[in-house]
Parts: structure tokens; C-alpha cells; sequence
């Protein structure tokens, strides 16, 4: 569902600028400018208002949430680099990344290569329920679920870190979008995947 619905998304841009375009290489139009036009609900200059969003949550068929600082209260790559250690260093760079200073997959590296961690060491923090759910998070996604509503974790966070609070809130495995560790055959940090839709 996800990939169709950001491969539509693409497809509309690049038709939006073909269109302003007359199919020249050299678009008339950047590609913020091309999204506002093809998508202006996307690109409100005021506030939605509360009585908008329940009319949204109402009539979606699916609902995306970030994790980090929306459905739990922390920054899940800072509080783990603070577990092993080094949360100084890996709280600037999330800092930086969040700014847009430096491209994700750099920084998600450079986080990473800070942090080294290990898949004992991951499993330890986790059992530790060093992770904090947003206050009323649980029940919102409850009363989503018993709407029909389909709920999907969208986050450039962790698969190791969100699947348990995916259990938690009775979300499917297969509606987690993130990033995942990888681990060598010793449990030693090796990389991450770097061919997720997240990174």
C-alpha cells in the first residue's frame, strides 16, 4: 500500500511537471512549486483545526504515524545511544539530521558507527521498556482499530526498536515501515539496511 501510494505520488509530480513543462528537460517549475500545485490541501498556510482532523481520521481508510516524538515521547535513536553510552554525541547529530544539515542515510550512519550497538545490547535496552508511549496514543490507535481503520508505524527509527510497541498497540508486523539494524553472525553491529523505502 505504502510503495503504490508514493509511487502515485511520484508519478503526479513528474506529470505535474511535464505538464508546466510541455515535457522539456528543463522544467518552468521546481519541484516544491510543482507538488504545491498538483497537491495544494498538502500545503495549507493555516492550521488544520481539530474538528478537520477527527473529520480526516473519520474518513481515512488507513492512518500513518511517526514514531519518534509522536507515538513515544523520545527521540528512540537518542535514548538508545544514552544506553550505550554516548548520547552527547548522537542527540548533535539527530539535532543536525532534524535540521536538515546532513543527508539521512549520512547521518543515520555516522549515528550508528557513534552508537555501535550490539543485538544483545539492543535486546537488553528493550527489555528495560526504555521506550515511553505517548500519552493517549494507545487508546487512539485502539479506537482506530475498532473503526476499521488500518494503522501503519511509518518511521526513519528502528524495525528492532518499534516492533514491540507495535505489539503493544496491536499493529500487524507487516504495517511497520522503518529502518532495521544489522547485526554480523556475532551480534556485533555490521550495518543497516540501507534498500529501505525509510533510508
Amino acid at each position: 500500500w505504502l510503495t503504490q501510494f508514493w509511487s502515485t505520488r511520484r508519478r503526479a509530480t513528474e506529470s505535474a511537471l511535464m505538464l508546466h513543462t510541455g515535457g522539456y528537460a528543463e522544467p518552468c517549475l521546481s519541484v516544491p512549486d510543482a507538488m504545491k500545485a498538483f497537491f495544494p490541501s498538502m500545503f495549507r498556510s493555516r492550521p488544520t483545526s481539530a474538528e478537520e482532523a477527527k473529520k480526516a481520521l473519520q474518513n481515512a481508510d488507513a492512518v500513518c504515524f511517526d514514531v519518534d516524538s509522536t507515538v513515544i515521547v523520545q527521540e528512540g535513536i537518542d535514548v538508545l545511544a544514552s544506553f550505550f553510552g554516548k548520547y552527547d554525541e548522537v542527540a548533535a547529530l539527530t539535532k543536525t539530521a532534524m535540521e536538515g544539515g546532513v543527508e539521512f542515510q549520512d547521518a543515520m550512519a555516522q549515528r550508528l558507527e557513534l552508537v555501535r550497538p550490539t543485538a544483545e545490547g539492543v535486546r537488553a535496552f528493550l527489555e528495560r521498556d526504555a521506550l515511553t508511549l505517548s500519552p493517549g496514543v494507545a487508546q487512539l490507535v485502539a479506537r482506530l482499530h475498532e473503526l476499521g481503520k488500518d494503522v501503519y508505524l511509518v518511521s526513519g527509527g528502528f524495525t528492532n526498536m518499534i516492533e514491540p510497541l507495535a505489539e503493544a498497540l496491536h499493529i500487524p508486523k507487516a504495517n511497520i515501515f522503518a529502518n532495521t539494524i544489522l547485526f554480523d553472525e556475532c551480534g556485533r553491529y555490521k550495518d543497516f539496511d540501507r534498500l529501505a523505502y525509510t533510508s
